[in-house]
């Protein structure tokens, strides 16, 4: 298969095989710091550095030895959410960050909603001026409209009129965790059913706006084909990477 490849396809493959290696190699340095892991006195080179299988059986024998003080840490750390907040916060707190030589903030929190299928949602919380200030970009995978076409409109434009009255108790009522809405897609009148997790956070004494992330329950997606010569069709879902996961029986008729 080597063989076969054009040189700009082996030359793709081994720069993203060469960054790979890269990043795991900071991540291994990182864990070495982060562990404080030191030499043996006997050692007489100081330049000697630890492989990567040192450092990692080190920080599994770190993880058994603590695994008690962390599970209960961590558990002390939820239960507090729950009972002041609520569970939407520990949906939305990622405590862990890689390094920042590695990646940046704002492209680690992008990675980390799109790969839960999410985007982000920033509006006004009056339940009667619903105005949108922000949208993340991957909202165009999800629904199929840019940020221009979303910014400054009220949200309810996009909702099932069915959903309104909810979204609206919703905004009221800032102590509830979520709420279900169907959003519009921009393509046709179809909708897809989603989760709006957000927290509402007062900007200045007069303005309180309600962050978010919008959650996707629904992420197959249907194509009609029509075969203009015999008039039938035939129907196949997506998922929500592009990947056949249904053909209709009809496609070996037309």
């Amino acid at each position: 298969n080597d063989a076969k490849q054009s040189p700009s396809k082996r030359q793709f493959r081994n720069e993203n095989e060469k960054r790979r290696r890269d990043l795991f190699s900071k991540l291994i340095a990182n864990l070495e710091d982060l562990l404080s892991i030191k030499k043996t006195c006997s050692s007489n080179d100081q330049t000697n550095k630890f492989d990567k299988a040192s450092i990692l059986r080190q920080t599994a024998q770190y993880l058994q030895k603590h695994h008690h003080y962390l599970t209960n840490d961590e558990k002390v750390e939820l239960s507090n959410k729950r009972s002041t907040s609520s569970n939407r916060n520990n949906f939305l707190d990622f405590s862990w960050k890689p390094s920042s030589d590695i990646i940046n903030i704002e492209e680690w929190l992008q990675i980390a909603i799109e790969s839960m299928n999410c985007f982000f949602l920033v509006i006004k919380s009056n339940p009667y001026n619903t105005e949108i200030i922000y949208v993340s970009k991957n909202i165009s995978s999800y629904l199929g409209y840019t940020q221009h076409e979303i910014l400054n409109h009220s949200l309810f434009e996009f909702i099932f009129p069915s959903y309104h009255d909810r979204l609206r108790d919703y905004l009221l009522n800032d102590h509830k965790e979520s709420c279900d809405v169907s959003w519009k897609r921009a393509i046709n009148d179809d909708y897809e059913q989603c989760t709006i997790i957000g927290a509402f956070r007062n900007i200045n004494e007069n303005e309180k706006y309600l962050m978010s992330i919008v959650k996707l329950n629904t992420l197959d997606r249907t194509l009609i084909i029509n075969n203009e010569s015999s008039c039938e069709e035939f129907i196949t879902h997506l998922n929500i990477y592009g990947r056949f996961i249904f053909i209709d029986a009809k496609f070996d008729k037309v």
